[in-house]
């Protein structure tokens, strides 16, 4: 004969009570989740002439992109924040940045307009500009996280970690974020 083992009722209540209390720790709760801030990282500067260098690691190099957009004319985008403001065209590309954490190098003799938050790269150099207008514009395309404008002569791949311009054939190239900035 074959016992079966039945539970009592003492045994039967204290096994639930077990487990309501087990499930009572993992239930969800009104409070939002912690999150943990990122760690402060100290601006990237470098002066506003740098000199030449043959190192490879001096050229911001671009993380892998998702999609490359080609394009054949002056092209205005903004980052996916709207912090920063660029016009990519033939033979230059130019960025605006809104706000920024970090100093930008000495305004240059004769400069009689805004400096220091607009970068420009060329065949000849990349470097801040002295600027009396903006290629902010609201009804400029976002460039998201990822994605690259490419017309050839030049480059720009939008990040997390900001915007980077460069010059294909000069090897020049920019990097701003409203942190730090690069040029090379």
């Amino acid at each position: 004969m074959v016992r079966r083992v039945t539970p009592t009722r003492s045994r039967l209540t204290a096994v639930l009570l077990g487990a309501g209390l087990l499930l009572g720790g993992c239930g969800g709760s009104d409070a939002p989740p912690e999150r943990r801030a990122a760690a402060p990282v100290a601006p990237s500067v470098t002066s506003a002439a740098p000199t030449p260098t043959t190192s490879p690691s001096a050229t911001p190099t671009p993380a892998p992109v998702d999609s490359v957009t080609r394009v054949s004319e002056s092209t205005l985008f903004v980052s996916p924040t709207g912090n920063i403001s660029c016009l990519l065209s033939a033979d230059s590309a130019r960025c605006d940045i809104a706000e920024a954490t970090f100093d930008p190098p000495a305004e240059p003799a004769g400069c009689e307009a805004d400096y220091g938050r607009s970068l420009e790269v060329d065949l000849a150099t990349a470097q801040f500009v002295c600027v009396s207008d903006t290629v902010a514009d609201l009804g400029a395309a976002e460039l998201a996280y990822g994605q690259t404008l490419d017309n050839g002569n030049l480059r720009c791949v939008s990040q997390e970690t900001g915007i980077s311009c460069a010059h294909r054939a000069s090897g020049h190239s920019f990097r701003v974020s409203r942190g730090g900035y690069s040029l090379a």
